[in-house]
């Protein structure tokens, strides 16, 4: 059953997959396809994938552990810790994990010369609208919150807090190519392909640039394999890397349904795509009322989040009944259409296999 979901989508989709899922305490990896478009590699247990925005959970768990720590907590104001955030002076740690206003930069990133001129842009960051909206800056300023609680780089932390601790082998920011799922391959609808030279580099060019300069940010940049990634979240679940009461805050969140509804009410003209979408403090998506925009499967439970990275990789976790799924793949998009289908195919996957596991009670 699970391959013949995922052949579905080979090659249309993506060249290869990792699919990995916890259920009823036991583990399975399914690893299919290629590694690439223009070689044979074969994709296995220690294939590597960019996992884009998933970094971001990496991101709030580090948030949390410094919570946990003492360093700062839930409410501390963003000022407070870094003074250089002159024009945020109200927003807090919990409004950037959950997304709760849109955060600008002046300029964007990508036309930042150095590694100072990146770090001033992020400074000036601003709010563009209290209404909540998804923004990778939220998560950039975090891992820079990070770096000036602790006085060390941000990729240093990672390794020293999670990397280390929860035994993450594979999970790095430098990836040794021949174990890599290649992202410089994207098949357009009429099955011609498209290649960049972007082999070993993060696909998003943010993270990308601020490689260059020596500038690890928080919202993106992490290669690790499925097995890996499967070990982290079980641990979270599990309730062995955040604990008691802070356990309980990853899942705080908004009434941002109740929101949308009346923002729906006030405009009759305002479209599906542009209503905030619900996410927990742990950045992860909740079930959306909005039917077209939801994710989560029917049957799952109020405890169920998922999360996507432009690249493909997702995961689902059901906190009450303690399954995990996650799908990795290798993907590009050249415009936002083909981008939008193709998370709402791995988001299908994922639904189809949730559905399978509890139906069968695997």
């Amino acid at each position: 059953m699970i391959n013949n979901i995922l052949n579905k989508n080979l090659g249309s989709h993506s060249s290869g997959y990792s699919l990995a899922f916890l259920a009823n305490n036991k583990k399975q990896i399914y690893n299919i396809g290629k590694l690439s478009y223009d070689y044979q590699g074969q994709v296995d247990g220690e294939t590597l994938y960019d996992i884009a925005s998933l970094s971001k959970t990496f991101t709030a768990i580090l948030t949390f552990i410094a919570i946990q720590e003492g360093i700062f907590d839930l409410d501390t104001k963003i000022c407070d810790i870094d003074p250089a955030y002159i024009n945020l002076g109200h927003i807090k740690i919990r409004d950037l994990l959950a997304h709760r206003q849109e955060i600008w930069t002046p300029r964007h990133l990508k036309e930042a010369k150095s590694k100072e001129q990146m770090i001033e842009l992020l400074n000036d960051s601003y709010v563009y609208s209290e209404i909540p909206q998804y923004s990778d800056v939220h998560y950039m300023i975090l891992g820079r919150l990070l770096e000036n609680s602790y006085k060390k780089d941000y990729q240093d932390l990672i390794y020293e807090k999670i990397k280390v601790p929860y035994n993450l082998s594979s999970l790095t920011y430098s990836p040794n190519t021949s174990k890599l799922a290649d992202t410089r391959f994207e098949v357009f609808p009429d099955k011609s392909i498209n290649q960049d030279s972007r082999i070993g580099l993060p696909h998003d060019p943010k993270s990308r640039l601020a490689s260059d300069y020596d500038l690890t940010l928080g919202h993106a940049g992490i290669f690790i394999n499925s097995s890996d990634l499967l070990k982290f979240l079980q641990a979270l679940m599990e309730e062995k890397i955040i604990k008691g009461d802070l356990f309980k805050a990853l899942l705080d969140h908004d009434d941002i349904n109740g929101l949308n509804k009346k923002r729906l009410k006030e405009d009759k003209d305002i479209k599906i795509q542009n209503l905030s979408k619900p996410y927990c403090l742990m950045g992860a998506r909740l079930r959306n009322e909005i039917e077209e925009e939801n994710e989560i499967p029917a049957k799952a439970n109020d405890k169920t989040v998922y999360f996507s990275g432009y690249t493909g990789p997702a995961y689902l976790l059901d906190f009450a009944n303690k399954i995990i799924i996650i799908l990795m793949s290798n993907l590009t998009h050249h415009n936002t259409y083909m981008r939008l289908e193709r998370k709402k195919m791995a988001n299908d996957m994922i639904k189809k296999v949730y559905g399978y596991l509890i139906e069968n009670k695997i």
